[in-house]
């Protein structure tokens, strides 16, 4: 059954939701810049190539494609390589396999929350008519 009341808010669903994910990767990218020898140390923690140069450039790639999905542009190819990026992410920084039971705990928290930003990203990539 329809909810007149919602109706009317229905269209602002896909916008709504392609700002809050943007604004995700904004702030994600900026604390990267704010605290470079705590990302660098990080990942280097966890094997990452360079890591003085790498916290950086996650930060800016996080920072802009956050901006582009905020004003946007090229959604559905930037929500793909984000998705692409929290994958990867999720594999590399936050399975918690040999891990103490405290840490594993929150390691799976974040491997959750990374599994509710790849159906937000799918969901933005993929919102027809696209959100232009």
């Amino acid at each position: 059954m329809r909810n007149p009341a919602l109706d009317r808010w229905q269209p602002l669903a896909p916008r709504a939701l392609r700002v809050c994910v943007a604004l995700v990767f904004i702030v994600a990218g900026a604390s990267k810049l704010a605290a470079p020898y705590e990302t660098a140390r990080i990942l280097d923690e966890h094997g990452i190539p360079w890591p003085t140069l790498m916290g950086p450039a996650l930060g800016v790639f996080e920072m802009l494609a956050g901006a582009l999905l905020l004003a946007r542009r090229f959604v559905p190819v930037v929500a793909v390589v984000l998705a692409a990026h929290v994958f990867a992410l999720s594999l590399v920084f936050h399975l918690p396999f040999g891990l103490p039971a405290g840490a594993a705990h929150t390691q799976w928290i974040n491997v959750t929350f990374d599994l509710l930003a790849l159906g937000a990203l799918y969901a933005v990539a993929t919102w027809r008519p696209l959100d232009r």
